[in-house]
């Protein structure tokens, strides 16, 4: 980046710190945004990452339940039928917009069957770069959440409500009935009881679009086809950014002979270049301002906070920086808005098992209640 404004962050902090980096622009309407807001990013240069540790399941989006990847896939990798615009909830962070979708969609009257209609002409990243995203790929998408040898670890669960899915995965129906590619361009869905957030279910990462296998049309879960365990390193992304080396990817040979993406070294490195079929035209979630994505994996938060503070790094994404540097940050007028803290949203709370003494007791789970200190 031509002038770095990403620098200190928490892990309460750092989902809303690289949205801001790579998904979160300023109003077109704004002259003088505020120090340290990411529409001061200037398009171009590459973001240096850091990583305490790696992504929890090697970026498989059936599998990958870690906000950090989600965020990677967000921002950068996945695009979805519905997804987030990457600002702060103030600024509708929260809400769902078109994404692949053209349009938001259409709910029956029972509000049992929505229906979808994607953006015409979308392609997938190199090396599917003439292949259009279609009905069918969210259909695929959903088979392979479904299928007990590709989803362990993942969340399922949450798609139970669709109508058949449940039955798919256990074998008992050789398709999900309630997913219907109707044409190239419009997807039905159908559920088993009303869901209003239906929609926030289908912006998950997991229900990201899988190609088909042009070299094998009869592959049902078309590129990920022998990929049960580790479909991440061999995703053909749909997002502004892919996996440096994706374009190597060779689909016409068996799964076990192909050689995942260079890109994403797990435990060690992941790059991020620009997906050159991806149209900002067709985009407005996503400025993708850096050209280049680098993100070291290891280190402790004071081994990065010291990068941090030298310049080698613009920002530890899962890391908690020493609080003196944080208050040296926000108090300093040159240093201040290279300081970026979007609070998180969250729901923090301590587990007590009922049934195992003392925390049997009301009288002591009251005293426990009283004796935290809630707000700090």
């Amino acid at each position: 980046m031509s002038r770095p404004i990403w620098r200190v962050t928490s892990a309460a902090l750092a989902l809303a710190l690289f949205a801001a980096a790579c998904g979160g622009g300023g109003d077109d309407g704004a002259t003088d945004p505020p120090p340290g807001d990411a529409s001061r990013a200037e398009p171009g240069g590459t973001l240096r990452v850091a990583l305490v540790s790696d992504v929890q399941e090697g970026f498989d989006p059936q599998k990958e339940y870690y906000g950090v990847a989600w965020e990677y896939d967000r921002c950068c990798l996945l695009r979805t039928l519905l997804s987030y615009n990457g600002k702060t909830t103030d600024e509708q962070g929260a809400e769902l917009f078109p994404d692949l979708a053209a349009e938001m969609p259409e709910i029956s009257a029972d509000g049992l069957t929505w229906t979808f209609t994607l953006q015409q002409g979308l392609r997938y990243a190199p090396p599917l770069e003439d292949v259009e995203i279609t009905a069918g790929d969210f259909v695929r998408a959903m088979e392979r959440t479904a299928d007990p040898r590709a989803n362990v670890g993942g969340y399922s669960f949450y798609y139970s409500v669709i109508e058949g899915f449940d039955e798919f995965a256990e074998g008992k129906a050789d398709s999900i009935s309630g997913m219907e590619a109707v044409d190239d361009r419009t997807l039905s869905i159908t559920v088993t009881e009303p869901t209003g957030d239906l929609g926030y279910r289908m912006a998950m990462p997991s229900a990201a679009p899988i190609p088909p296998n042009p070299f094998d049309p009869k592959a049902r879960l078309g590129v990920a086809e022998g990929h049960d365990p580790n479909y991440g390193r061999y995703m053909v992304a749909s997002g502004p950014y892919m996996f440096e080396g994706s374009e190597e990817l060779d689909f016409s040979v068996p799964a076990g002979e192909q050689d995942p993406v260079s890109g994403y070294q797990p435990g060690r490195s992941i790059v991020l270049v620009r997906n050159p079929s991806w149209d900002p035209a067709t985009d407005e979630l996503r400025p993708a301002y850096p050209d280049r994505i680098e993100t070291a994996i290891g280190g402790t938060s004071e081994d990065l906070a010291l990068q941090v503070e030298s310049d080698e790094i613009d920002l530890v994404l899962d890391g908690v920086p020493p609080s003196d540097q944080v208050q040296r940050y926000s108090t300093d007028p040159q240093l201040s808005d290279r300081l970026h803290a979007n609070p998180s949203d969250a729901v923090r709370y301590m587990e007590m098992n009922l049934a195992n003494p003392p925390f049997d007791d009301v009288h002591v789970r009251r005293a426990v209640n009283y004796a935290i200190d809630k707000e700090g």
